[in-house]
């Protein structure tokens, strides 16, 4: 028999066969169709369309035979960059390799099988993956592997790689990548009662991570793993997809650097630990300068993008609940909402500096203005505790900035003061201790940092006889033991000064101080540098007397 011969009673017995299935299974066949020039090309087109479809090399949609032989000699043949599979259920005994083919079906059914599907089924032989090497496109398709467990549907190609509206059922892997991804996309699919849903495994300890991934509109019901790469993942997006009864990770890599997560649904936990992380890294806090949105997280999942808890959270930026966190990936974040911008921290964490500072004008060689703006005269800064600590800060109370000190005062020629705006404080300042302390970053030429100890020193004018002098109210103890020494103190126990740094400058010209006793606080002070109060001792410059001074100007700053 010629070869023409064969290819016109092969043809003729498909097209008699096609007499027997539904309407919907002779359009997949025939479609889709090129309009031709003449009754040649029609029937060339025709032919092409035909032997794209795996029913023309002997698959069986019964499910009763196997059908991996006819499914790669499609693969092998010269008929189109698309296999065509019609509704049906078709036996996959053999791993078929698609050398870079698409596989497209006529689409899927919303849960259960149904007639108008095609259904691919591992059989209880299949040693290795149903499909690899697979095309661009693979779509409208079910995998359902209830014959045999732990089957792998599509072993899919590593780049520039669609998998859409194709379900996934009773798999032991949905999809797997032998090693990293770039550009590959898995839309809109179904993944049930799977062990994994994409694997990604990395061959090498030095592989290449995987980026440009896109997972959107997914569904993944009772699945062990939901999205696992063994490797790093760059550039990713997780989008409106649904994680719900997952059992171990809904996303687990590596390191996540740079990645998108918007619209996502976590739902339940089907045995696993309860508050699991949404998604997660292989080492320690590297989910990294990434961004989420508009995420759900119900019953028994944990929120790693916008909770009050940032160890091992995501790092980046995420939008949620009417707030704005940016967050490092170690255990610190501010978080912007409508009313107040706050820094988070952890309870393990040092101290973490919170700055807010103004740009720097290189061809004006000055800073930027730094503008704390009220709407009206009675405006003012408040200063107070968080309830939750009940501790006062530095400062407490409020601070006005007032417009003028002196209304009248001199202007310039644009018509504004020439006299700064004051800052007074309206309360009490540092309730805790007297003063304020700061540290300031001091950077050398060489580029290595120094911190300076700065801040606001009290202030004691004493005067002899005079117990109203300005400050000296604070020391429930001011006497002069006797000629040339003075002590000001409190009763033991009632305050301590810790390491304090105390100046002294005499008013008088002929006086001078000649030293100061610490007076230990309790047994054992010395080593805390921890005090109750001062004995200073005066004496004339001319001969070393003991003297008492008219007066005399006390400067303490307390740093602890």
């Amino acid at each position: 028999m010629s070869s023409s011969s064969g290819n016109d009673k092969r043809r003729a017995f498909l097209r008699g066969s096609m007499t027997l299935l539904p309407a919907a299974v002779i359009g997949s066949v025939l479609a889709p169709r090129v309009q031709a020039a003449d009754g040649g090309d029609r029937q060339q087109a025709m032919d092409a369309d035909v032997r794209a479809n795996v029913l023309y090399w002997g698959a069986d949609p019964s499910g009763r035979r196997d059908s991996s032989t006819a499914f790669a000699k499609v693969a092998r043949s010269q008929w189109g960059r698309t296999i065509h599979v019609p509704p049906g259920t078709y036996r996959i005994a053999k791993t078929v390799d698609l050398h870079g083919r698409n596989l497209k079906g006529p689409g899927r059914t919303r849960m259960n099988s149904g007639d108008d599907e095609a259904c691919l089924m591992p059989h209880y032989s299949l040693d290795g993956p149903m499909f690899r090497h697979c095309g661009p496109e693979v779509a409208s398709l079910t995998f359902n592997g209830k014959s045999k467990k732990g089957a792998v549907a599509l072993e899919a190609s590593d780049y520039n790689t669609t998998i859409q509206n194709v379900f996934f059922k009773s798999m032991g892997i949905g999809i797997l990548v032998p090693q990293f991804i770039v550009n590959f996309n898995v839309l809109q699919c179904a993944f049930v009662d799977c062990e994994y849903g994409l694997r990604v495994r990395q061959r090498k300890t030095n592989s290449l991570p995987s980026t440009t991934v896109r997972l959107i509109g997914n569904e993944f019901n009772y699945v062990d793993n939901c999205v696992v790469f063994d490797g790093e993942l760059y550039g990713a997006t997780f989008q409106d997809n649904i994680f719900e009864a997952v059992k171990g990770d809904a996303i687990i890599a590596k390191v996540i650097y740079g990645s998108n997560f918007i619209g996502n649904w976590w739902e339940k936990r089907n045995g696993g630990e309860s508050d699991w992380p949404a998604a997660r890294t292989h080492m320690k806090q590297q989910i990294v300068n990434c961004f989420a949105s508009a995420n759900y997280l119900v019953y028994g999942w944990k929120d790693i993008f916008s909770a009050g808890e940032h160890n091992q959270a995501m790092g980046g930026v995420s939008a949620a609940d009417g707030d704005l966190v940016v967050r490092s990936s170690t255990g610190s974040a501010t978080r912007i909402s409508p009313n107040h911008i706050r820094q988070e921290t952890d309870a393990w964490m040092g101290k973490v500096p919170f700055v807010i500072q103004s740009g720097y004008s290189k061809a004006h060689k000055d800073a930027q203005p730094l503008v704390f703006r009220h709407t009206s005269a009675k405006g003012h800064v408040h200063f107070d505790a968080d309830p939750e600590h009940n501790e006062a800060g530095v400062w407490k109370g409020k601070l006005r900035f007032a417009a003028r000190v002196n209304p009248s005062a001199t202007k310039d020629d644009k018509g504004k003061h020439k006299e700064e705006a004051t800052l007074w404080d309206e309360y009490e300042v540092n309730a805790a201790r007297p003063g304020m302390v700061g540290h300031s970053e001091q950077v050398t030429k060489k580029g290595k940092v120094h911190e300076a100890l700065t801040g606001m020193p009290q202030f004691v004018k004493w005067r002899k006889g005079d117990k109203d002098a300005p400050g000296v109210g604070f020391f429930p103890t001011n006497q002069e033991r006797k000629e040339g020494v003075i002590e000001l103190s409190f009763n033991k126990g009632e305050y301590e000064f810790r390491d304090p740094i105390v100046t002294v400058t005499v008013d008088d010209s002929d006086i001078e101080l000649a030293g100061i006793e610490y007076l230990h606080a309790y047994s054992g002070a010395e080593k805390y540098k921890a005090y109750y109060g001062f004995v200073f001792t005066f004496v004339t410059r001319k001969d070393g007397t003991p003297a008492t001074p008219s007066s005399f100007n006390l400067q303490l700053f307390h740093p602890y």
